[in-house]
């Protein structure tokens, strides 16, 4: 039995090398790897700086809390979620084989929920937004909706987001890891089976000294039912447990609840505003036109200060049509552009899991997690982009931001400044002594020194019998 054991051990200790290698092992080559987390890491700083400032903007002035604006933070609140919860959670499971957050159960139901909420309440907050902008410019006779009611359709968004989001945490569970790779079946040899290695692991230990021939089957039950199930156990991965179809059901559901009716519904108003649009463009284009036209006596034009002031008005609401026309093609494109691809390759994963599985020559792992990041980065995109379009292209925004900016431009100098001053206060010489001790009052030639430092004008001020006399010289290098 000593023999037997010692085998074991060597077997074991094998093994745990092996698995400590699986636990931290990438799915993805190096630079592939690399590539990754320099993506992910530049959309995470970019979607989250810019989301919170967004919000910040919102809650340091009284001005911007108005009820549309609740929309767009509550766009900022869901797309910051998506760049420090679904991005970094996302980017784990796409590089790692094995679950990294340890073996906390109720880790992988409730990270893969909030993956799941986050998404769906951006996506309804922009379709909201829409319809909002819609109701104010197609219908500008109609009421426009009262602060209450914008108010209280964001905890609509978000109920629905939960409920959207829901069987990920039912049916996502953490399980042992058993996608382990071909090289763990080189280690084990021989036909052993269950029934058989219960028979053999209960044979007395006479016996087995007395039969030799049990050493090799022992050994590969030893490591089958014991050894290989402990180990493996330390390792976890985050699975989905569907019902038969449910996968696929669910699949499908998602993605016309958030891409494809999203789709058609921002299409339709995005529409429907632009036609309005360039209704009063063309308004206003005609009004600019009779305004600039020439007196028709053969006389010069005169254009008085009101007719002026008219016509600048007239550019400034062309200007702004057209920049809202752009901006509303950038939402819609922004929208389409960035999610299409994530969602047409869920669905043909989804759809292909059965055929995969039972195939041999299908797509390599490596290369689903390659595709899955990309078109994964492309939706979390929209993360980045939404702050931008929804925040910095709106006026308002616009100069909040810039004031902003210019209050933490002016604090940096201040601290500079500051730091600047204290280094000076510290440095040699400063406190009125050179480095070589002598006083400010001392010997002549630090006089001389100290005026020759001067640049261009000195200020001298001398202090007679109570009566202070300012001299202005100028400094050529010498007194």
């Amino acid at each position: 039995m000593s023999n037997i054991t010692d085998i074991l051990q060597i077997f074991e200790q094998h093994l745990q090398t092996m698995a400590d290698g699986w636990r931290s092992e990438p799915k993805v080559q190096p630079l592939f790897y690399g590539l990754l987390v320099t993506l992910y890491a530049c959309l995470i700083t970019v979607g989250a700086t810019g989301n919170l400032l967004v919000i910040l903007v919102v809650v340091r002035n009284r001005a911007m809390r108005t009820p549309r604006n609740v929309y767009i933070v509550n766009l900022a609140i869901s797309d910051l979620m998506l760049c420090l919860i679904t991005m970094p959670l996302t980017l784990v499971e796409i590089l790692y084989m094995t679950w990294q957050f340890g073996d906390y159960p109720a880790a992988c139901p409730v990270a893969s929920f909030l993956q799941s909420v986050s998404i769906f309440i951006s996506t309804l907050s922009i379709t909201a937004i829409a319809l909002d902008r819609r109701k104010l410019i197609v219908c500008p006779t109609e009421a426009p909706p009262s602060g209450k009611l914008i108010m209280s359709t964001v905890p609509i968004i978000w109920g629905a987001a939960f409920a959207m989001a829901s069987p990920m945490a039912i049916w996502k569970t953490l399980e042992n890891w058993t996608e382990f790779p071909a090289e763990l079946m080189d280690v084990v040899s021989g036909n052993v089976t269950e029934q058989k290695c219960n028979e053999v692991l209960a044979t007395t230990a006479d016996y087995v000294a007395n039969d030799g021939s049990l050493t090799d089957l022992i050994v590969n039950c030893k490591i089958n039912q014991e050894i290989i199930p402990r180990l493996l156990g330390e390792l976890k991965t985050c699975k989905e447990e569907f019902p038969p179809y449910g996968r696929l059901v669910y699949s499908c559901s998602c993605q016309f609840i958030q891409y494809v009716l999203p789709t058609i519904t921002i299409s339709v108003a995005y529409y429907q505003i632009y036609g309005q649009l360039k209704i009063r463009l063309n308004q206003k284009m005609r009004q600019l036109e009779i305004s600039a036209t020439p007196a028709t006596n053969g006389g010069p034009a005169k254009v008085s200060s009101a007719n002026s002031n008219l016509i600048d008005r007239i550019e400034t609401d062309i200007h702004r049509m057209r920049r809202t026309i752009y901006l509303l093609i950038s939402m819609g494109l922004v929208f389409c552009v960035c999610w299409l691809p994530l969602n047409i390759v869920n669905l043909v994963l989804d759809m292909t899991a059965e055929s995969r599985s039972m195939t041999s020559e299908s797509i390599s792992e490596h290369q689903i997690s390659i595709i899955h990041a990309v078109c994964h980065v492309m939706g979390m995109v929209s993360a980045c982009a939404n702050p931008i379009i929804y925040g910095f292209f709106n006026e308002n925004f616009h100069r909040e931001f810039s004031i902003l900016y210019n209050e933490a431009k002016k604090s940096l100098c201040c601290l500079c400044t500051k730091i600047s001053s204290n280094t000076l206060v510290m440095s040699p010489g400063a406190n009125g002594q050179d480095p070589q001790g002598n006083g400010r009052n001392g010997a002549g030639n630090n006089e001389a020194n100290a005026i020759e430092a001067t640049p261009l004008v000195v200020l001298k001020t001398n202090v007679t019998n109570g009566t202070t006399n300012i001299n202005i010289t100028a400094n050529n290098g010498h007194q």
